[in-house]
């Protein structure tokens, strides 16, 4: 007969127990601003007693991040631009330890929200955007800077709004689309590519403007981003947008279950 002896927290230890909980599943990452949010299903076994959470930066040397009870973790000791893998074990109370996870990674970008833009033809001062300076705070710029990744103006003679790639003086190029209607950043999980047959971008195009829609840029440097379209109020667009500081790197948005490349 086994005998049980009882463990810090007063649950019951079989040190005859070798066999280790399964190694997690459906570990999915969501990209943040400068942080990573981990997901990944429940374990089955009864004496379940933890997960411990890996990171890595090359997928092989897994180092211990955490461990928690629950099924997900938020990694804020990322940066922007950097991408991380990921992987989970689970243990039960008497130590043993699963194998890890299938690997999933992740590379978190920044984000900004509620961005003003004034029509190009009545107020260029404030018309254009550029994601660079965006990073330190700033909003609408000039649509004729030679950083303006983009600008919004009212067509004429109807004043049908329109968002434009790359600045009024034809100095900046940015590729650019409408991707569609959306729910939100969530939506859009990765940039299309540019070089792919029927991707509908645009180089310094222009595109109508609706309210709930996403535009998906790439910039002359080579940067995805997105912009969502949350108001129109006369001569002003009001959006969201997020930006991804890797070059080529098509991640913008909270991601699809993936594995290692």
């Amino acid at each position: 007969m086994l005998t049980f002896s009882c463990g810090d927290d007063g649950g019951p230890v079989d040190p005859g127990d070798i066999y280790a909980p399964t190694a997690p599943v459906g570990l999915i990452p969501i990209t943040g601003d400068q942080n990573v949010l981990l997901y990944w299903r429940s374990n089955l076994e009864t004496d379940l007693e933890a997960y411990n959470v890996y990171w890595s930066f090359n997928s092989t040397e897994f180092n211990l991040m955490a461990t928690t009870v629950d099924t997900n973790y938020v990694d804020m000791d990322v940066r922007n631009g950097e991408t991380v893998y990921y992987a989970v074990s689970a243990f039960d109370v008497n130590g043993n330890e699963s194998e890890l996870s299938i690997a999933t990674f992740d590379t978190p970008r920044p984000a900004g929200y509620d961005i003003q833009l004034t029509d190009a033809n009545a107020s260029p001062s404030t018309a254009g955007f550029s994601f660079e300076r965006a990073l330190s705070g700033e909003g609408g710029i000039s649509a004729d800077s030679q950083n303006a990744d983009f600008y919004f103006y009212l067509g004429e003679p109807d004043e049908t709004p329109y968002i434009k790639g790359g600045n009024r003086t034809g100095t900046r190029n940015t590729n650019i689309m409408m991707w569609g209607s959306t729910n939100s950043f969530a939506d859009m999980t990765y940039a299309p590519d540019p070089n792919a047959p029927l991707n509908s971008y645009v180089m310094n195009g222009s595109w109508p403007a609706y309210t709930g829609y996403t535009y998906v840029l790439q910039t002359q440097d080579g940067n995805f981003a997105q912009v969502r379209i949350t108001n129109l109020i006369g001569d002003y667009m009001i959006f969201d947008w997020a930006y991804q500081t890797a070059p080529y790197n098509p991640e913008l948005a909270p991601s699809v279950p993936r594995t290692n490349p």
